[in-house]
């Protein structure tokens, strides 16, 4: 029996992972993991990234991979730098981010007094990860090896890339670990040159038909849009549907849909409806497809539609939306999707939509010839009849207009100095919004079509948001800004030792000195324990935080100053600033409120 080189599967899975096309690691020092350290930082392939705290560097690595789109490899040592990395593995499983967790593992010693750092490791983030691969400490052969990387390969292709979210493998390495390990793999992957099959059809066949009954009777048809990673395809297919159907489109600015057809601030329109304005905005049918919507208002209102059904979209829209593919495939029963809502559909008509780049001469002709439409679908087809989605519009176009006259006039605050923010922040900026008060705060106003929202809203946690920030823009170009608030920083701060700290990335603190968030909830400020335990107010000194860091530090406490530190803070060339917008004297809470009242429609 041949004996195989010194921990040769290592070195086998770096060029897996090369295969895959996989580029960026984040690494944690330690001992156990040393010889995965090893393999990697000395491939010109991969780039390599040194973060010390665990817990920042899990969301890093969620950053990086939302950006970039490709998985991102996470290597720890063994204990509880495992445990550290599981928000941000959960992160990612709910919003279907690529991840691979490389932890390095200790074999289990006898007596056991003599085992140090170790844990149980065995699928530790269960079932918030897509899949979990032991590797064994020793190989008997090549066939061995082999047998055992191609399964760690069917994980990593199962898991993380095909269904898109975080696979754990666990290495467990004897010692030592400090040897030279080969260049050389041993394991060939021909089979990773086949493509992963494309997902599947998000609707099952009755939903499907539902779908195209509703679109034909021209029922209202309510399609909520949560945040997801949405391409040019996916807008034009729902912009088509609400250009020709009964079709309201919900998408906040973290689903960055960006199109003026669709509606970015249920909040705004649900505050202000009317008794009989809520009425006719009550669909006969919901779609739901995406991550999180954040507006609570949206939540109960289409919870409290008893009678209506609500169908879950798995899919993407322009491969699940039935019989619909960028706009140029028929319905299932043979109708062509672009003549819905019309009394008789042309018989033998071509595949394509009017208006649509792909639209053949002979398309445009049959369209412009159809004799027999009437004038109620030709409106209908051509946008002007779609009642129930320019209400909604309506609706938002009128409260913002109120929200926006409010706002100008009411005394400095959190929701005031976002506002200000956002309108001041550069085109094509990259936002990170975090999370409880900031990202409400930031549906309050319709999204701005010129900047891109990004949120943990996956599990909406405080815990990482920073780091994520950080990850992405550390692989990007783009101009990117954290607007978080304070406890948010203060718990992420770690996110700022970072050597590689990027200078495309700035930072806005909305510091009320504590969870602000709960003085706009109805009942937690009646309990006794309300400002000790809940607000958890602090007196942390950022600009010590920020100097600690070696970051600029900018202060404001009122409109003015906020007004000159954004021109600092946004001015060409200005690198690693903190802004911190102390809101600490102000009545938070009570402008809050306020801005309900002024929204909502007598």
């Amino acid at each position: 029996m041949t004996k195989l080189p010194f921990k040769q599967h290592i070195a086998d899975l770096a060029e897996l992972l090369k295969q895959l096309g996989i580029q960026h690691v984040v690494i944690c020092p330690g001992s156990r993991n040393a010889p995965m350290i090893q393999v990697f930082q000395r491939e010109a392939h991969f780039k390599c990234f040194s973060i010390v705290d665990e817990r920042s560097a899990g969301y890093i690595a969620l950053g990086m991979a939302a950006e970039t789109r490709r998985p991102v490899v996470v290597i720890t040592t063994s204990g509880t730098a495992v445990l550290n990395l599981a928000p941000a593995v959960a992160e990612a499983y709910n919003q279907h981010i690529p991840l691979i967790i490389l932890t390095g593992d200790r074999p289990a010693e006898t007596p056991p007094q003599f085992t140090n750092q170790r844990i149980n490791q065995q699928n530790v983030f269960g079932p918030n990860a897509n899949g979990f691969y032991e590797f064994p400490p020793d190989f008997t052969d090549q066939a061995h090896l082999e047998k055992v990387m191609h399964e760690a390969a069917g994980v990593i292709r199962s898991g993380c890339i095909d269904r898109q979210g975080p696979v754990h493998l666990n290495l467990v390495l004897h010692e030592p670990l400090y040897r030279e390990i080969p260049l050389k793999t041993m394991t060939r992957f021909d089979s990773l040159n086949n493509p992963p099959p494309l997902p599947g059809n998000g609707f099952n066949t009755s939903e499907r038909a539902l779908f195209s009954e509703y679109l034909r009777a021209q029922k209202k048809v309510l399609i909520l849009a949560g945040m997801a990673f949405y391409g040019a395809s996916a807008r034009n297919t729902l912009e088509a549907l609400a250009q020709r159907f009964q079709v309201a489109i919900v998408a906040e600015n973290i689903a960055n849909l960006n199109d003026p057809a669709m509606v970015s601030a249920p909040e705004l329109v649900l505050a202000s409806a009317t008794t009989r304005e809520l009425q006719e905005l009550t669909p006969d049918l919901v779609i739901a497809m995406g991550g999180p919507v954040v507006s609570k208002r949206t939540r109960l209102f289409v919870q409290g539609l008893e009678s209506v059904p609500v169908v879950i979209l798995n899919g993407t829209p322009e491969r699940s939306l039935p019989g619909i593919r960028e706009l140029t495939a028929d319905n299932e029963d043979g109708t062509d999707l672009a003549h819905l809502g019309t009394k008789d559909p042309p018989t033998g008509s071509k595949r394509g939509l009017p208006g649509t780049e792909n639209m053949s001469a002979d398309n445009k002709d049959e369209s412009a010839g159809n004799k027999n439409e009437s004038a109620e679908n030709n409106n209908v087809r051509q946008g002007t009849g779609n009642n129930y989605g320019k209400l909604w519009k309506e609706i938002e176009t009128r409260t913002a207009e109120k929200a926006g006259s409010f706002l100008l006039t009411a005394p400095f605050s959190n929701i005031t100095a976002l506002s200000k923010i956002m309108k001041r922040v550069p085109a094509h900026t990259i936002v990170h919004v975090g999370n409880s008060g900031t990202i409400r705060y930031a549906q309050l106003e319709p999204a701005r079509a010129d900047l891109t929202f990004q949120s943990n809203r996956g599990t909406s946690g405080i815990d990482g948001s920073l780091s994520t920030a950080v990850g992405t823009a550390m692989v990007s170009e783009k101009q990117h800004l954290a607007v978080l608030g304070d406890l948010s920083f203060m718990y992420d701060s770690n996110a700022l030792w970072n050597r590689n700290f990027p200078s495309n990335l700035k930072i806005i603190v909305l510091n009320d000195k504590g969870g602000g968030i709960f003085r706009l909830l109805d009942g937690p400020d009646r309990m006794p324990f309300f400002d000790e335990f809940s607000v958890a107010g602090h007196p942390v000194a950022l600009e010590h935080m920020a100097k600690a860091f070696g970051m600029n530090f900018l202060y404001a406490n009122d409109d003015y100053t906020l007004g000159s530190c954004l021109d600092t803070l946004f001015a060409t060339g200005a690198e690693k600033t903190l802004l911190d917008v102390d809101t600490s004297g102000s009545e938070n809470s009570g402008i809050f409120k306020k801005f309900y009242t002024s929204i909502k429609q007598q």
